[in-house]
């Protein structure tokens, strides 16, 4: 620590996938930082990984294999649910809401934390994603359809992130 008022390093491990407004939070780390001081994180899996679920998918959807909670939104899964499944509604809407809306994760794709990371006022950013692949170069068109279909901002899957911002 410098002075009393600055870090000269922040470290966290697993805990960026969790963070609702990471922007807000990453731009009060810069303020804490001192001058040259680094943040580092190390945190998988995001959203956009094989299995970016982080287990909140139900059992039934893991013979769609990986991605598989990218292959459905919340109507599609309650539907498949309840019609293949026989789960009661109120119990299907449960488990699509602890998929799609369960505030444990937050659901940001690759794209989006490359975009966070790169609004940021720091003077040096190095961003290592993990296992960074194309959706189109992973799967075949209809999957590759649907999950744009779900999610059209989305093109890349990635594991993860290890990131070293320096301020």
């Amino acid at each position: 620590m410098n002075s009393g008022k600055h870090f000269d390093i922040i470290y966290s491990i697993a805990a960026f996938e969790h963070i609702y407004d990471l922007h807000s939070c990453l731009e009060a780390a810069y303020t804490m930082l001192s001058s040259g001081g680094i943040l580092y994180s190390y945190f998988t899996p995001i959203w956009s990984a094989p299995n970016g679920s982080h287990g909140f998918h139900p059992n039934e959807i893991s013979s769609y294999g990986d991605h598989c909670h990218l292959k459905f939104n919340f109507n599609s899964l309650v539907s498949f649910l309840v019609d293949k499944y026989s789960y009661s509604f109120s119990q299907a809407i449960a488990a699509a809401h602890s998929l799609y809306k369960d505030s444990q994760i937050n659901r940001y794709t690759y794209e989006e934390y490359i975009t966070i990371f790169q609004s940021l006022p720091f003077s040096d950013l190095k961003i290592n994603a993990f296992d960074k692949q194309l959706f189109s170069e992973l799967y075949d068109k209809d999957t590759h359809d649907l999950i744009k279909a779900n999610y059209p901002s989305m093109f890349s899957s990635a594991r993860g992130f290890e990131i070293i911002l320096t301020k």
